[in-house]
């Protein structure tokens, strides 16, 4: 098992490396699963250097909104962000690499 504080402080310190901004105006614990978000997009992997869909990611950050959340499922401010997600999203999204000859 990881020491979760480590883990938030790697998502940072990567999120800070790549220029991420996390969401526009999140704050608290809520910024960090943006960062999270944020790092997963742009890297194609977890932190830990697990490949990851996008969709996955949309999925982790939806539910680190709701753990972080008083109102847990029920929270407006994690639905929204996550609509806002999958519906703007897609056009954050890295443009796929084109292969060289020979791959």
């Amino acid at each position: 098992m990881h020491d979760t504080r480590d883990y938030w402080n790697r998502v940072r310190d990567t999120a800070a490396e790549l220029g991420c901004d996390g969401c526009t105006m999140a704050s608290g614990a809520f910024l960090d699963c943006c960062l999270q978000h944020d790092v997963e997009y742009r890297l194609g992997t977890t932190i830990d250097g697990e490949p990851i869909t996008f969709d996955e990611a949309d999925t982790r950050f939806r539910n680190c909104m709701f753990m972080r959340s008083k109102l847990g499922y029920f929270s407006p401010v994690a639905w929204y962000r996550y609509a806002a997600v999958k519906w703007f999203g897609k056009k954050f999204r890295p443009k796929p690499r084109a292969q060289s000859v020979g791959d």
